[in-house]
């Protein structure tokens, strides 16, 4: 079993709409006639969820691309410092490192974890205090370590994070989908990353970047959009700002079903 990585069995909803999609012409929005917008109706259940408008939301090829995309377009000083800690998945920690490259002049700093494998937020506060926690402008967590299955603390440190006017960036991939949220879960997240085949429960492939309108990220990936196609440069507005390239259909209907089905079936996680 693998289920740290990929969930199973899928919802039967979930099957049956993948197979349907499979037998049926490919009808996007904006790319073919008559076409559903199926991702906009993700958006929108997302931003239910996230609490945050629908076009905060752009919809990725997984977390993986979601942290790229965030972490090495990230608008930063010289001498700025990035803060992050020892729980994190190399999906965090490589495109930081490719951040380090490109931007020599910017630092990290890693926050250590107890021998439970749970980050330190004592640690976290003198940094913050500290005289070195003044270049402190973002900070990038998990959620949920999905080598030790424990909960990183993330509010508590968010919570810090934004009271200094610091950037937040969550790793949400295993924990989103998992458990009930209510209105404040993700209220001092400014950043949210998570995939559609852990608990949302749905294929590979596809997952959702949030990002608040008030935080500025560079974008570093262009291509064809279906929207703006007589223009030479890429959107710059959220969400196609972000979307470049052919979307995924199946996909992107397994991930809709899937987030109906686990909103009829919160019940469930909530109980847990």
């Amino acid at each position: 079993m693998n289920n740290a990585s990929c969930s199973w069995p899928l919802p039967e909803d979930v099957a049956t709409a993948i197979k349907r999609s499979i037998d049926s012409p490919p009808l996007f929005f904006n790319r073919a006639t008559g076409g559903a917008d199926t991702r906009d109706e993700i958006r929108k259940t997302l931003a239910e969820i996230l609490h945050c408008e629908k076009d905060e939301i752009s919809l990725v090829s997984g977390a993986t691309a979601g942290l790229n995309v965030a972490i090495l377009g990230l608008k930063l000083k010289k001498g700025d410092t990035i803060v992050t800690t020892d729980a994190e998945h190399n999906s965090v920690y490589r495109p930081l490192q490719k951040f380090l490259e490109f931007n020599p002049d910017n630092n990290l700093v890693n926050i250590s974890c107890n021998h439970e494998g749970v980050p330190s937020f004592d640690e976290f506060k003198k940094f913050t205090e500290s005289k070195d926690g003044s270049s402190f402008k973002v900070l990038v967590m998990s959620s949920l370590s999905n080598v030790t299955g424990r909960y990183t603390g993330w509010k508590e440190f968010f919570k810090l994070a934004k009271s200094r006017g610091v950037t937040t960036l969550l790793d949400a991939s295993q924990s989103f989908g998992k458990t009930q949220t209510g209105v404040d879960e993700y209220i001092h997240a400014d950043i949210v990353v998570a995939p559609s085949h852990k608990g949302i429960r749905s294929l590979q492939g596809l997952g959702f970047l949030k990002i608040f309108s008030t935080i500025q990220i560079r974008q570093i990936i262009s291509g064809g959009t279906g929207t703006e196609s007589y223009s030479l440069t890429h959107p710059k507005i959220m969400p196609e700002k972000f979307e470049a390239g052919t979307p995924h259909y199946t996909g992107s209907i397994a991930m809709l079903k899937a987030l109906m089905w686990g909103k009829e079936n919160s019940n469930i996680f909530s109980s847990r």
